[in-house]
């Protein structure tokens, strides 16, 4: 590769990273699936007889990407929901609890971008299965902890 390759190379580098700064790709339903995958597969614990999943889910969207998501929002939780049961089910494993999804709306989260994490409720039991209705609550009114 040449010097003015090189410099072409930086230069489109740099022009795509501003370029998906100031106009990010929207987020779809799809990418907060895989992370509330990911995030329940760093917490899963395997017990001796089964693997469980942590039941909390804390969901943490830029309102403009709740705004673009949401066009049904029982919709939308209610899939996120199948893929929780779907990923314990493929992977062989159980809730410790029914789960449960707190979706929180930062805006100084930037466009585009999710925090998923996965914890366990205070009251989760590792014998229960996820097999009751889930519950779900979205809290708007206070800013995303950035601690967690």
């Amino acid at each position: 590769m040449t010097s003015i390759e090189r410099l072409e190379a930086l230069v489109e580098q740099f022009v795509e990273h501003a370029w998906g700064t100031l106009f990010p790709a929207p987020l779809h339903w799809s990418d907060l699936a895989r992370d509330m995958a990911r995030a329940m597969e760093r917490q899963a614990v395997l017990t001796d007889t089964e693997l469980s999943f942590p039941n909390c889910c804390r969901v943490v969207l830029h309102p403009a990407d709740w705004q673009a998501l949401a066009g049904n929002p029982e919709a939308l939780l209610s899939g996120l929901y199948e893929c929780l049961h779907r990923i314990a089910q493929e992977a062989g494993g159980r809730f410790a609890a029914p789960p449960s999804i707190l979706l929180q709306l930062e805006p100084r989260l930037s466009p585009g971008h999710a925090e998923v994490h996965a914890f366990w409720s205070h009251d989760a039991g590792l014998s229960s299965c996820a097999t009751h209705t889930p519950r779900k609550w979205m809290d708007e009114t206070r800013p995303a902890d950035p601690t967690r």
